[in-house]
């Protein structure tokens, strides 16, 4: 046998047992490369996404909970719905395009007048988006089961659900 082909056949052995460790590893330890394959994910759509029509809305405003909120408030879920339908109609009034929000209301709330408040601040402004829950079934193929819907008056109030 050749000197060359020695080297061919020892690098294909070298490249063979590689792939069958990375493949090995993927199986013991699929995070990160579940986490890698997202970011390849993101970086492929992002190449072959065609090119925006309209030119990005530069102007957005994240209202956010911070430490003082918590602190002066207590614990968000425990917040009154009042509050969060009060900050809607104020969005809604300084002309807010959007609004959606990174808090689950899954359970009724213990007064019921709360969640009435909740549901017509949704109503009206015509235009909140309210978050959903999906456990990972297949995260492989990014193939996801909603157990719960949201608390059920919101969901014909969201006008993206």
């Amino acid at each position: 046998m050749s000197k060359t082909s020695k080297r061919t056949l020892l690098g294909g052995g070298i490249g063979f047992g590689l792939g069958l460790f990375a493949l090995w590893t993927s199986h013991l330890f699929p995070a990160p490369f579940n986490a890698l394959e997202a970011r390849l994910w993101d970086i492929r759509c992002r190449l072959h996404a065609p090119p925006p029509e309209a030119p990005p809305v530069e102007d957005v405003v994240i209202v956010d909970i911070d430490t003082r909120s918590l602190y002066k408030l207590g614990r968000y879920h425990q917040w009154p719905r009042s509050y969060h339908a009060k900050l809607i109609d104020l969005l809604s009034r300084d002309g807010a395009l959007a609004v959606a929000f990174d808090v689950l209301f899954i359970d009724p709330d213990r007064f019921p007048e709360e969640d009435s408040s909740l549901v017509r601040a949704t109503r009206e402004a015509g235009n909140v988006l309210h978050s959903l829950i999906f456990p990972e079934v297949d995260s492989l193929n990014f193939l996801y089961e909603m157990t719960q819907d949201p608390y059920l008056p919101l969901n014909p109030s969201s006008s993206y659900l």
